[in-house]
């Protein structure tokens, strides 16, 4: 049964298909949390800055095989990306495990067909496992991304631990001791109650801990963080959300903002008091984060984008994102 392609052109239409994306996400072994409607729905209404949606769904004997989730932007000249752009560490398109390499190729056909009304195709931030990098012709050029540090993780904490550099692995130790003597610590692991609180704690810190740099940060805007707390409900809900809060007393001094999905955990961002910086409340929550990790049986703990040298401590490797282009100016020159 040959695959059936179905363009969707608006923000109601993706929305009417979130079910079958959505158990589609689940069957897919490569698909990170940043593919999920949990993610892009929130992306798309509060941060979407405009365009023309031109998801693609590709159906197979009345299933959805494959999704696209594409968008046109600009005035004049025009270009394709992924919806999700931007903020996004991770853009792909989702397949069918069976199909995968069927649903890229019919990608990459639809595709050709947009270079007379695109200027030119920017799909960034894809994974080395991405089934489009496999399959992209000659006219595509193909160059390096953003390096996400990832840590592969022990069978037990001791094991991890023992991995690391000793004058780091003991550093950890003493600020655990050293904040232990200071107050008494409880780790928050957000329930559904508890998620709201906890974001807004976060947004708190980072705005804090940037400041002092005289730097907006990444959560500057009303919008972001009304993504940011619809994405984290949503994945609560779904069982993706790994938000845990470093109590000393009833004050939250650190927040660790994580999902988790198929084997792997993404570290998306953190926060800290900066009045506690010298106790390294960040390193003991992110220490607790990798222990549960490992409790969960995942194999990865994945630092995303943005190559900061704590994550190198932690024994994590870069890994390469892929960006696939096409100009169409390019492509008629050589011509």
């Amino acid at each position: 049964m040959p695959i059936e392609l179905r363009e969707l052109a608006s923000l109601p239409e993706i929305v009417s298909i979130e079910p079958e994306w959505r158990e589609l996400w689940i069957r897919d072994p490569r698909a990170t949390p940043f593919q999920s409607p949990d993610w892009l729905l929130p992306w798309s209404q509060y941060l979407w800055g405009g365009g023309q949606i031109r998801t693609l769904a590709l159906y197979r004997d009345d299933t959805l095989a494959g999704l696209a989730p594409f968008f046109r932007w600009g005035l004049g000249p025009f270009c394709l990306s992924f919806l999700g752009s931007g903020i996004t560490d991770y853009l792909d398109v989702l397949a069918e495990p069976d199909f995968a390499e069927e649903v890229a190729r019919r990608i990459f056909d639809w595709l050709a067909t947009q270079s007379r009304d695109c200027d030119w195709i920017d799909l960034q931030e894809l994974r080395p496992d991405s089934p489009l990098i496999s399959v992209a012709g000659g006219h595509w050029r193909k160059e390096s991304c953003a390096a996400c540090p990832v840590l592969e993780i022990s069978a037990t904490l001791e094991q991890f631990l023992a991995g690391l550099d000793s004058q780091f692995r003991t550093s950890v130790r003493r600020a655990e001791n050293r904040l232990s003597r200071c107050a008494s610590l409880r780790i928050v692991e957000a329930g559904p109650a508890d998620v709201l609180p906890l974001m807004q704690v976060l947004f708190q810190l980072h705005a804090a801990r940037w400041e002092e740099r005289d730097n907006p940060g990444m959560l500057s805007t009303a919008a972001l963080q009304a993504f940011h707390r619809e994405a984290a409900l949503r994945f609560e809900r779904a069982g993706v959300l790994r938000l845990y809060g470093l109590m000393a007393e009833e004050r939250c001094i650190a927040v660790q903002y994580n999902l988790a999905a198929k084997g792997k955990v993404y570290a998306y961002l953190s926060g800290f008091d900066p009045e506690w910086a010298r106790y390294s409340p960040g390193a003991v929550l992110l220490k607790h984060s990798i222990e549960r990790a490992i409790e969960e049986g995942a194999l990865e703990f994945d630092f995303l984008r943005k190559p900061e040298p704590f994550k190198y401590q932690w024994g994590a490797r870069d890994r390469i994102n892929s960006r696939l282009m096409f100009s169409r100016a390019a492509h008629a020159e050589v011509g």
